[in-house]
């Protein structure tokens, strides 16, 4: 379980981040929060925060212009890439974000992330996990084929 006390400072942020009108005022909060808070607190507070932001801000101005490129709009707009969202518990998404649990895995699966057992657990564009590109080349260097 989460502790309330995370989940509140990355309400906070969130509502924050929210209030923008653009993804470079939206990135000014994410870079203050880094330096306000511990780095104990930036992983579970300051990088959930920007996730749920990010996708919410997304959902937001798909909604005015749906012909926006959701993949395009995360990277450009906020430096995100789906694979930053894998392993995100969708619960800690939706105490952030203040809304329903089916709501938020909705807003996931309609951007194509496949949720699994409350977990973001894929996305089409989200290539074999780069840990197992790590070990696949730590076996060729083994075998004498470091390429």
């Amino acid at each position: 379980m989460e502790p309330f006390d995370n989940i509140v400072k990355a309400q906070g942020i969130y509502k924050k981040m929210m209030a923008c009108e653009t993804p470079a005022a939206f990135k000014k909060i994410f870079s203050d929060s880094i330096y306000k808070y511990s780095l104990d607190d930036f992983y579970p507070v300051v990088v959930r925060a920007e996730l749920v932001a990010a996708i919410a801000f997304c959902a937001r101005e798909i909604a005015k212009r749906p012909e926006l490129d959701f993949l395009g709009y995360l990277y450009e707009g906020f430096g995100l890439k789906p694979h930053h969202y894998l392993d995100l518990v969708t619960q800690h998404a939706a105490d952030i974000m203040e809304y329903d649990i089916d709501m938020v895995e909705d807003i996931f699966r309609g951007f194509d992330f496949i949720v699994e057992n409350g977990i973001v657990a894929a996305h089409p564009a989200v290539e074999e996990s780069k840990v197992l590109d790590f070990n696949q080349a730590r076996l060729r260097e083994r075998a004498g084929n470091a390429g």
